[in-house]
């Protein structure tokens, strides 16, 4: 695209090798809800490529996959692809996408002052990548495939981004370490998929949201921060359960089984919910803060 002024607007899918935006003021705009396929570099050096509500898919195996200025594009609510079988490189200067796909296999390699995204990113295929992008404030991460993965560096701890984490596909996702979700900051178990914790300790500033399968193991389970209306899937673990919430009321939607309760949060309350049936094998200590019954049943071993 070497237009020097104005703006250039794709009406259909486009499939070609590379793509090189170098027009001193013009836009290639990637239209209305289209996909999009290179498999050669994209090189943006001048003007502007907007990518409009379009998917594009970037499928060079090179150092250079995504070369040039970053600022060059203008991501609209477009979702990118970095798609190839092999790996990739994000070569490009500081870049903000929309959604942002690492796709199909190979790592795909970045920096996280270089990389930006403001929606979804997604996991998918065996893809992994080097560095864990900038996540926007309403950013999300999501896990969207079909085989079994232990999570990597794109699962930052603790994960601010209000989108929160999301499992959402088949293949069951392993965590690498323990995990702390800030205040408000969601994490979604959807129906029919898999979260393994290995054991190590999630932190709930936000809701937790099970609708599939989570092995928890013995992992602590903690409750935390200052939202006001907190949900609070159930669950089973041979870890310990402590709720520090300073203040607001979380709230129990399953049953929940585990070792030992602690309500130790100077100004809030955990709510047991509305006809559950919760087991407590272990002690439950009351420090500060309040356990509300709700009309749930609780049953304790120690």
């Amino acid at each position: 695209m070497t237009k020097t002024s104005g703006t250039a607007t794709l009406t259909s899918n486009v499939t070609a090798g590379g793509l090189t935006i170098n027009g001193s003021a013009g836009t290639l705009n990637l239209g209305n809800a289209f996909t999009h396929t290179f498999n050669g570099v994209i090189t943006l050096t001048n003007g502007t490529l907007n990518g409009g509500s379009s998917t594009m898919n970037v499928n060079a195996v090179s150092t250079t996959a995504w070369n040039g200025t970053g600022s060059r594009f203008t991501a609209g609510t477009s979702t990118v692809r970095f798609n190839a079988a092999g790996n990739q490189t994000l070569s490009a200067s500081a870049t903000t996408f929309n959604n942002l796909t690492f796709s199909n296999s190979g790592i795909k390699t970045l920096t996280t002052g270089n990389c930006t995204a403001t929606g979804i990113v997604s996991m998918e295929g065996t893809a992994t990548v080097s560095a864990a992008p900038t996540y926007g404030t309403n950013a999300s991460l999501q896990y969207n495939t079909t085989s079994a993965r232990t999570a990597g560096v794109e699962w930052i701890t603790p994960f601010a981004a209000l989108g929160g984490v999301t499992v959402a596909n088949t293949g069951v996702i392993t965590m690498n370490a323990a995990k702390v979700f800030n205040v408000s900051v969601p994490l979604t178990v959807n129906t029919g998929t898999n979260l393994n914790s290995g054991n190590f300790q999630l932190t709930f500033g936000g809701n937790f949201i099970n609708s599939g399968t989570v092995t928890l193991g013995s992992s602590p389970i903690v409750v935390t921060n200052t939202m006001a209306n907190q949900s609070i899937g159930g669950f089973t673990t041979t870890g310990s359960v402590s709720m520090t919430k300073t203040s607001g009321t979380a709230t129990l939607m399953g049953n929940v089984n585990t070792t030992g309760l602690t309500i130790n949060g100077s100004g809030g309350t955990l709510h047991l919910g509305t006809s559950l049936l919760h087991n407590i094998n272990g002690n439950i200590t009351g420090t500060t803060g309040t356990l509300h019954g709700g009309s749930s049943t609780l049953r304790f071993s120690g």
